[in-house]
């Protein structure tokens, strides 16, 4: 499979909406979960 670049300047709307739901994508969510337990 491509790069979500390559989906995204083809018009692939469906590959790229499944790379978004993907949680293995999120480059955020270690960030906050970490963020989040050290403010307590």
């Amino acid at each position: 499979m491509d790069d979500i670049f390559t989906q995204c300047r083809e018009g692939n709307a469906v590959a790229v909406r499944l790379w978004l739901d993907n949680t293995e994508n999120d480059l955020n969510q270690g960030y906050c979960s970490t963020r989040q337990t050290s403010m307590q």
